[in-house]
């Protein structure tokens, strides 16, 4: 029989998972007990006496962290097709740095995790760079710059003067607007001129985190899935602004997934979505030094408690472009 050590338990004793069954096995006297490592195969006899190590596994099904416990343990969700677990780290990862994220590849008894196969599809969202768009560049839309200059930058880079008057300092903005006037191209320029700025001023640069999201892709048919996903994000922003990144979230097309909820014996998924995104926003968590950037050309379509202040602290109207703002350019 082949199991998985777990721990040690006695100078002759050890931990052992077999067929999903935990056992407390003899180890054969040939054997030191310290050779043996989380994690590794080991052979059993008829007697249930490990007589053997096998070495790591090298196959095993991929999971995702969702979260790193205290005591150095991996949970896990259920996008895996796997009920929740939690999954002691072998030998291989003890000084390893994991992030929420992150692909691990377990043991076949699903309670070890034994390699880090990399980051799943939580990172194809993000924009590797973000293209070069100085405010020059933009045409036709002084007054939607003005007021995303005054709304955003300005904040970031006078933060004492907000603090110094108790000003309130805004979390999120919406732009709205006609199709095809420039909302998510206000939003890129907003992440490139935020970081010229503050390395203008404080000569330090900050990379961005740029973080584009369509909102349809958010929805999934799966229970709880698409709720998941919005924490997800938001987990994603305080991570990178925790390591000194400046954090955007700009949600494109914001409607389809913040929409009024309404009453009824039909069950909808916005009666969950919004209450979880409101909840990110403004919840026992504070969401500091991330920007967030909603973008809809229905804003009459979003949820009353969206765009209330606090979550939504201005509301900025983004014009067609007028032809003198063109011919400046």
């Amino acid at each position: 029989r082949v199991g998985t050590f777990l721990a040690p338990v006695e100078q002759d004793k050890a931990h052992v998972c077999v067929g999903g069954t935990d056992y407390v096995c003899r180890v054969d006297p040939r054997i030191p007990l310290v050779s043996l490592q989380i994690g590794q195969r080991v052979l059993c006899n008829e007697a249930f006496a490990v007589v053997q190590g096998l070495g790591f596994d090298r196959n095993g099904p991929i999971v995702r962290v969702d979260e790193l416990l205290s005591d150095g343990r991996l949970r896990i969700g259920q996008e895996s097709g796997l009920s929740p677990l939690v999954l002691l780290r072998s030998a291989l990862l003890a000084k390893e740095k994991l992030k929420a994220g992150m692909e691990v590849r377990l043991d076949a008894n699903q309670r070890v995790a034994l390699e880090v196969i990399g980051m799943g599809k939580r990172i194809e969202r993000s924009l590797e760079t973000v293209t070069e768009l100085p405010w020059s560049a933009i045409g036709g839309q002084d007054e939607a710059v003005r007021a995303i200059r005054d709304t955003i930058e300005l904040p970031s880079l006078h933060r004492e003067l907000f603090k110094r008057f108790d000003h309130h300092v805004p979390k999120c903005c919406l732009l709205h607007g006609p199709p095809g006037c420039g909302k998510t191209l206000l939003g890129k320029a907003t992440a490139y001129n935020l970081r010229a700025q503050i390395k203008e001023q404080t000569g330090v640069d900050r990379p961005e985190f740029f973080l584009h999201v369509k909102g349809p892709e958010i929805l999934n048919m799966w229970v709880g899935e698409s709720e998941r996903q919005v924490r997800d994000l938001f987990a994603q922003c305080r991570e990178r602004a925790s390591d000194g990144a400046l954090a955007f979230l700009f949600i494109d097309e914001a409607e389809s997934i913040l929409g009024t909820r309404r009453g009824g014996r039909h069950t909808s998924i916005l009666s969950t979505l919004v209450p979880m995104f409101c909840t990110e926003m403004d919840g026992l968590e504070p969401l500091s030094n991330v920007v967030v950037i909603l973008a809809s050309n229905r804003a009459d379509l979003i949820d009353p408690a969206i765009l209330r202040p606090g979550r939504i602290d201005r509301k900025i109207k983004v014009t067609r472009p007028d032809q003198a703002g063109w011919q400046r350019l």
